[in-house]
């Protein structure tokens, strides 16, 4: 390594507590900004140089470095989407943060040509402004860059597999090797198209079910997950569950429907319009059955279930499955247990009572 390798190397030391201050920083600005940003961010980081790979930076290179501080990378971070566009969103993100220094700053995958292998992804050179950080203790720390790489989690897999081949270009990579990354490189961007596609059909799918979920028009809306969100959505099971919950003055509490989704379909309930008639249907049988349940008692929270479980009570009875059906219910929603033996009596005892059997 030559004598100005070596005094940037000198200098890189001299500033190391800086950098490790800055990494800092840059990491806890973008978990602030990204960490709650679940549906859009897969994975937040950051790094700092270290020396080893700096000098071998230096000694290829060191002559077109005449600061430690034109090297744009000695602390980088990294922001992982799960989708191609939320990686625009992350940027636009990034530049009301810091200042962007657009002159170095590479979008990859404006540039990437057709027939390479590797990543595409977009690379923005920053540095910190006084408003975010500035300390009298750290004084060169908003002078110096640093670089936030975002992408893909598919373009993340990419590079880290490539890296892994220890390939740099494609010089070094033989015909019959480079003609299969190439492929793979392709097939990794159609998927990144195809996942981004899905996505936002999905979004225009749950757009419309909601649409037709509040007009009423349920019968031709088959019975997912999603339809089956925007149902309880729209509080088709809120008038039964009220009246449930006056019997002893009970509070609602929030509770997941999901389990309820395979238990409808076991019972052939196929389209919303189905679920609805369920409801119409045994509404008031539900509602007698719950009544014997909770009367005199001092049961004061009930779930928010309680309605569809009841209406999934009547259902069943009403098919002549009886105490096996109960149990086999309990035992699908709740796991075996030998306390639903003693449910589905009690059941079966309320819905004598009430007139149901």
């Amino acid at each position: 390594m030559d004598l100005h390798a070596q005094m940037l190397l000198d200098e890189y030391d001299e500033l190391y507590p800086t950098l490790e201050k800055l990494h800092e920083i840059v990491l806890g600005v973008l978990n602030d900004n990204f960490k709650e940003k679940v549906m859009m961010v897969d994975s937040i980081g950051s790094r700092i140089k270290q020396r080893a790979s700096l000098q071998k930076k230096l000694e290829l290179k060191g002559q077109k470095y005449d600061s430690i501080t034109d090297v744009t990378d000695l602390v980088g971070g990294r922001v992982i989407t799960f989708y191609a566009d939320g990686v625009d969103r992350v940027a636009a993100t990034i530049s009301e943060i810091f200042n962007v220094d657009w002159q170095n700053t590479v979008d990859k995958r404006k540039s990437a040509d057709v027939d390479r292998f590797g990543y595409t992804s977009l690379h923005y050179i920053c540095t910190l402004p006084e408003k975010v950080f500035k300390s009298d203790e750290y004084p060169r720390i908003n002078e110096i860059r640093f670089e936030i790489q975002m992408r893909t989690v598919l373009q993340h897999a990419w590079a880290s597999i490539s890296h892994d081949t220890g390939y740099k270009n494609d010089i070094e990579v033989p015909k019959e090797v480079l003609r299969s990354l190439n492929s793979l490189a392709g097939l990794l961007e159609i998927a990144d198209n195809q996942f981004l596609k899905l996505r936002n059909d999905l979004d225009e799918y749950r757009r419309n079910i909601k649409s037709i979920v509040a007009s009423g028009n349920y019968e031709d809306v088959e019975l997912n997950i999603e339809s089956f969100n925007a149902f309880i959505q729209s509080g088709a099971f809120n008038t039964l569950n009220k009246r449930i919950a006056h019997i002893n003055n009970m509070d609602i509490e929030e509770t997941p429907y999901t389990p309820y989704l395979s238990v409808l379909k076991s019972i052939r309930i196929e389209t919303l319009g189905d679920l609805n008639r369920l409801i119409k249907n045994y509404h008031e049988d539900a509602y007698q059955l719950a009544l014997r349940q909770f009367n005199d008692t001092d049961i004061d929270i009930i779930s928010s279930t309680i309605g569809l479980l009841n209406l999934i009570y009547v259902f069943i009875l009403k098919s002549g499955l009886g105490e096996k059906g109960i149990v086999m219910l309990l035992n699908f929603l709740y796991g075996e247990r030998p306390v639903n033996d003693r449910l589905a009596k009690r059941v079966i005892e309320n819905a004598k009572n009430a007139g149901i059997i």
